[in-house]
């Protein structure tokens, strides 16, 4: 693959993603989860009140490190299933005849 068709992946990859998180926004099944972990927030904060500055320091950094983990491991996922679904599309068409076309 080349350089040029690399950048034109990366660039419909993020395209792509955009779009997905635009449709994720606006579901319902999403808002609900935000709902629910916008209330679970405000108990998580008055559980942190009752801490010492090191414990909250100490649970904020292992919150923190969770969430990295899970966009980290979650970015891995999407870009391996659509890189797979590229290399199979570009398998597919290199073994097709496009004479007809042209």
């Amino acid at each position: 693959m080349t350089e040029h068709e690399v950048k034109a992946i990366r660039g419909l990859i993020a395209e792509r993603r955009e779009t997905h998180l635009q449709e994720l926004k606006s579901s319902p099944r999403h808002r609900e989860a935000q709902k629910q972990r916008d209330e679970l927030e405000v108990q998580a904060e008055e559980l942190l009140a009752k801490m010492d500055k090191a414990e909250r320091l100490t649970v904020r950094r292992f919150v923190e490190s969770e969430i990295a983990k899970a966009g980290i491991e979650m970015n891995a996922a999407y870009l391996g299933g659509l890189t797979d679904g590229v290399e199979l599309l570009v398998g597919v068409l290199s073994r097709r005849n496009f004479d007809h076309i042209i």
